[in-house]
């Protein structure tokens, strides 16, 4: 596989959201020739009318406000993980013009299974459903595309525009296509979600051998693990009391025992009937085959996701 990197050279990971991105973002900053952005996901390269932007971004803002977000020297890689990246119009040809050699890395997660995630996380770890949702009734209206009645359950939150839209975040290749568009396609890396939760080290032992790292093993990590809870409403009002409060190892230890507490160990997940599942995967069957002509991506996703 070729090698490639030169000091200071630019990396874009994206998700899309519950692909596992986060652990990949963990395992590159811990190698000793990358330095990650602070925080994470900066989202400063978003569309102009993307809902989900920092005060500081590539339309209000200069090049070098998005520079200081990177911590110290700047030898080897440094890497943005900002996961909506890869639905973006304008920045691909932004991070062309400003980034010529940076080298861009998506991981893609079967489509379904994705879509459930995110339903998942938002219930779940965000708690930001203002009323209830069950998932089949969710998939039923992003089919039917009625946005507004998604946003109608997350009221006053960004989440909201995100869970409507994501039902065609899971269509990769019309976003890739505009990547290609204007990266020469050495310069892309597709990481398959399915393959690194399978066994993540070899696929990290690729990843880094395409970068030109060495030691050509990155360590294997989880973040941002998914969970339910037990009390919705009380995870909601923790959240908003707990980002008052400074980080210390207080605050780490009080956080852990509660969501001990508020795990539920058993799963009151409501899953798909055939009928939504069958459309679920005939929606996703001719992007997902677009992956495998356009993009050399070969993937096991013709079945609407693992069980549920």
């Amino acid at each position: 596989m070729e090698r490639q990197g030169s000091p200071g050279t630019p990396l874009f990971l994206g998700g899309p959201p519950k692909s596992g991105s986060s652990s990949i973002f963990a395992a590159l900053v811990a190698h000793p020739d990358v330095v990650g952005t602070e925080p994470k996901e900066t989202f400063f390269f978003m569309d102009e009318d993307y809902p989900i932007q920092r005060p500081e971004s590539v339309h209000r803002s200069s090049l070098d406000a998005f520079l200081r977000r990177l911590p110290g020297h700047r030898s080897g890689y440094w890497v943005d993980g900002t996961t909506h990246l890869l639905f973006q119009t304008t920045a691909p040809a932004v991070l062309a013009e400003k980034f010529p050699d940076a080298r861009i890395v998506f991981v893609l997660r079967n489509p379904a299974d994705r879509l459930k995630s995110s339903y998942r996380y938002t219930r779940n770890n965000l708690a930001l459903f203002t009323t209830d949702l069950p998932y089949p009734d969710y998939v039923r209206l992003v089919l039917d595309d009625d946005q507004a009645a998604v946003e109608d359950h997350l009221k006053g939150s960004t989440a909201g525009y995100v869970l409507a839209h994501d039902l065609k975040y899971g269509r990769y290749a019309d976003y890739l296509q505009n990547w290609y568009a204007e990266f020469p396609a050495r310069q892309i890396y597709l990481v398959n979600y399915e393959d690194y939760r399978r066994d993540a080290g070899p696929v990290l032992a690729d990843l880094s051998e395409w970068l030109g790292l060495t030691p050509a093993v990155l360590p294997v990590g989880t973040r941002n693990v998914t969970f339910e809870v037990k009390n919705r409403r009380l995870h909601r009002l923790a959240k908003k009391w707990g980002s008052k409060l400074a980080a210390n190892p207080v605050k780490a230890l009080v956080k852990r025992a509660y969501l001990n507490l508020q795990r539920r160990e058993k799963d009151t997940f409501t899953p798909l009937p055939p009928d939504l599942r069958a459309e679920l995967t005939n929606y996703y069957a001719a992007a997902n085959d677009r992956l495998r002509q356009d993009y050399q991506f070969e993937h096991d996703w013709d079945a609407a996701g693992r069980p549920e």
